[in-house]
């Protein structure tokens, strides 16, 4: 099916780009929703081709990987004079799987472990990936592969909701489970003890690890080239100027926990960027073509879900360098605020930069203590404002992984900081 491609070349130019991606595997749907479960798989099957030069950028794809369709989408696109982006008339269906062994017994331990603590379930989502890339283009041949387990739950307690996400790269039922049966563990006792909060300005402490959530959203999109050169970032023209706190730097670089070549989409190696250095705003990610044409340097971030995607540039792994300040220093001088663990959903309006993200996991800090937890809350306040009021940094840094949605798909990225203290922000419950 793939020999044709082993003697495919494309010319070495620089004023036209020609690229065809291959794409072989599936993803896999595990679900339990209102007690129901279903198993779905959808086929991974397909090639696209993308020709581009100065003026244009024209883009098909097809669920047939053979010679002679590549010949067809090739011809189509040489035939077209405009920007284009083709796509054929039937989309891939899922396939409906019988629902057996490891992964029906973790979905019914999941909701067996609800039910033996009074609280209600209502969704369980297993996701798996496993697929590989073939791709050609004008400068690199390259295999790649994909593999990643995305498992979440959302149930309530007390009749609140609450949500676990977890993500890893090889399906361990026994890890997940084990890591399920902590967290609601925590939030039982945690929503014995729960506080209101009042809608004020706040000292946030943030923890290492996941809350870089937050800087993801609020600095991470705002480089990507296609947003930049868009105007859709408030980071457009912004190069060399001043963005956020004197003790901040921001990076993107290779991934730190998953086994990675560390290619990006188009073959290129991922290059460590500083995105923000010192509080200055020193680079966007770019992807190959994006640094043709500003003749701006190539940082290797083009990425994409699948083959049916236009790429992107994307971020790998973005993270906050480490400080100098203590965890305990950082809490004992803080007299009103918020010590949060964990944040989800969160959000920001590319045009005017208000950012909103929910508080998941956070505990009221009093005079220097942090005392009961609360539920509920939202930060809501203007990107800018959580950048320069950056205010300590701490020397604990640690990773975490998500999954990020844009225009170009869902993709595994790497978020990273160490504790960080932000002051006077926004909370609203």
């Amino acid at each position: 099916m793939l020999d044709f491609i082993k003697n495919l070349k494309f010319p070495k130019n620089d004023k036209e780009f020609y690229e065809l991606y291959i794409q072989t595997g599936y993803k896999q749907y595990y679900t339990n929703i209102n007690n129901e479960k279903t198993a779905h798989i959808i086929p991974i099957n397909g090639m696209s081709l993308r020709i581009m030069d100065y003026q244009t950028q024209k883009f098909i794809y097809s669920h047939t990987i053979s010679e002679n369709e590549f010949n067809y989408l090739n011809h189509t696109l040489k035939s077209i004079e405009r920007s284009v982006f083709l796509k054929p008339k039937t989309s891939t269906k899922k396939l409906k799987i019988e629902l057996n062994g490891k992964k029906k017994q973790l979905l019914s331990y999941v909701n067996e472990l609800l039910l033996n603590n009074n609280l209600k379930h209502n969704s369980t989502y297993l996701l798996i990936d496993d697929y590989k890339t073939y791709a050609i283009n004008n400068n690199n041949k390259y295999v790649s592969s994909e593999n990643n387990i995305y498992f979440s739950v959302e149930y309530e307690i007390n009749s609140l909701i609450y949500k676990f996400r977890y993500i890893m790269n090889e399906f361990d039922d026994y890890v997940l489970l084990e890591k399920f049966q902590k967290a609601i563990h925590k939030e039982i006792e945690n929503s014995k003890l729960i506080n209101t909060l009042q809608t004020d300005k706040y000292d946030l402490i943030m923890a290492s690890g996941q809350p870089a959530i937050l800087f993801h959203e609020c600095c991470g999109h705002l480089c990507e080239i296609n947003k930049v050169i868009n105007r859709k970032s408030p980071f457009f023209n912004k190069i060399n100027n001043r963005v956020g706190s004197d003790c901040l730097t921001i990076i993107d670089d290779k991934f730190k926990l998953k086994k990675s070549s560390n290619l990006d989409d188009e073959g290129n190696i991922k290059q460590k960027v500083n995105l923000i250095k010192d509080g200055i705003l020193e680079n966007y990610l770019t992807d190959y073509w994006s640094s043709k044409t500003l003749n701006y340097i190539n940082t290797g971030n083009s990425r994409r879900e699948c083959f049916e995607q236009y790429p992107e540039s994307r971020m790998f792994c973005t993270y906050i360098e480490n400080g100098y300040s203590s965890f305990n220093n950082m809490i004992s001088n803080t007299k009103k605020g918020i010590y949060i663990k964990k944040l989800s959903d969160s959000y920001i309006n590319h045009k005017n930069g208000n950012m909103i993200s929910s508080i998941d996991e956070g505990y009221l800090i009093e005079n220097g203590k942090i005392i009961n937890p609360i539920y509920g809350c939202n930060i809501a306040e203007r990107f800018s404002s959580i950048l320069t009021n950056i205010d300590e940094i701490g020397n604990d840094l640690s990773f975490d992984s998500i999954m990020c949605s844009s225009d170009s798909g869902n993709i595994y990225v790497e978020i990273g900081q160490p504790t960080i203290k932000v002051k006077n922000i926004q909370v609203y419950q």
